[in-house]
């Protein structure tokens, strides 16, 4: 889930999966997340 940094007026979003406000709630993974789910997968770096 995106998470907001409240000393930047929450404009900066962080996490592994993309919440879409907007519309309906969508949930897409980030780069960061894909990138995070080979790492995962390979046991580590």
């Amino acid at each position: 889930m995106d998470m907001w940094s409240w000393t930047n007026a929450y404009k900066n979003r962080y996490g592994f999966v993309s919440v879409n406000l907007n519309q309906d709630g969508e949930r897409t993974i980030k780069k960061s997340g894909h990138w995070f789910k080979a790492v995962a997968e390979d046991n580590g770096f």
